[in-house]
């Protein structure tokens, strides 16, 4: 058995390497995750220190970051969707600041569609932050989970059809912010993974099948965190990268067919929390961007490229 183990890390360790892309790209800051067509990736807002917030939109495409048009409002800490069966990319909430300079949650819902955002009128869920979304593909859905309002933390699940939004009167994963929150394209089903409820940072995996939440019992796990980012390939391969568990992580792991696997690599990117990682369809590598040293200072900018080879 040990022997099995040994050579599966080997194959891990041989079969997957990061590495550094020189290239311009979006300012250093904070973000969460980017959102994922056939053929681009899409960054939006995000913080950093010279900052009170981005509202800035950006693709990366064929290797290289180019802007789009700006919209909403300034704000970060919040996720950005795209809804492939709508062609459009959504955005709800967020943090920002008011005009006395008093830091805010938004609950606001933006669409991108056709070059240019407009809001949508739609009563939804509380003001919040660190929240996660995921499309699920099967039931043309995009799926709210959890997030905080100052020190409130929410452990609710809501539904966007495209033009409103509905609270699943469903139980699940306890209250929490700053988790993971994605679609794995061979199950079907949406992951979530760890975080914070306010109390004590979490490491639980849970799974979402449109109608209900289940928990997977896991012997093995990466440590409790949050603020670490995830993303799945077209074959059912989700990479966990960073986080804060206490201390800034350069982990990598993988989850696929309800097991978590460290994967060891010969470069990694400098440990991080609130990074963004998408998954570049056209190439088939993974792409992480941003994320900071520690909480509100030592932001990021590079653009690193993921391979996982098997």
């Amino acid at each position: 058995m040990r022997s099995c183990l040994f050579l599966l890390f080997i194959l891990l360790q041989d079969s997957a390497e990061w590495s550094k892309m020189e290239l311009e790209g979006p300012a250093p800051r904070y973000v969460q995750n980017l959102a994922s067509d056939s053929a681009a990736l899409y960054l939006f807002a995000g913080k950093n220190s010279a900052s009170d917030g981005f509202n800035d939109l950006w693709r990366w495409k064929d290797d290289q970051w180019e802007q789009l048009p700006s919209g909403a409002t300034p704000r970060w800490d919040l996720p950005i969707i795209y809804e492939k069966d709508r062609e459009q990319l959504v955005v709800f909430g967020g943090r920002s600041f008011d005009q006395d300079k008093n830091r805010v949650e938004l609950n606001d819902t933006w669409i991108f569609k056709e070059n240019s955002w407009s809001q949508v009128k739609t009563k939804g869920p509380s003001p919040r932050s660190s929240h996660t979304m995921a499309y699920h593909s099967k039931s043309k859905r995009t799926i709210l989970f959890g997030g905080r309002n100052s020190s409130e933390f929410t452990g609710d699940t809501w539904a966007f059809n495209g033009e409103t939004w509905g609270q699943l009167t469903i139980e699940g994963p306890e209250k929490r912010m700053g988790h993971t929150l994605v679609e794995d394209p061979k199950t079907g089903n949406l992951i979530l993974f760890g975080g914070n409820n306010g109390q004590d940072l979490l490491n639980d995996t849970w799974v979402f099948n449109g109608r209900e939440w289940k928990e997977i019992k896991l012997d093995q796990a990466p440590s409790p965190r949050m603020a670490h980012t995830m993303e799945f390939d077209q074959n059912g391969n989700g990479i966990l990268f960073g986080g804060w568990g206490g201390q800034v992580s350069n982990e990598t792991w993988r989850f696929s067919e309800e097991r978590w696997q460290l994967i060891t690599t010969a470069d990694s990117p400098e440990a991080r929390l609130s990074g963004a990682l998408g998954f570049d369809q056209e190439k088939k590598k993974f792409i992480l961007f941003g994320g900071s040293s520690e909480f509100g200072n030592g932001f990021h900018s590079g653009t690193w490229e993921f391979s996982l080879n098997n």
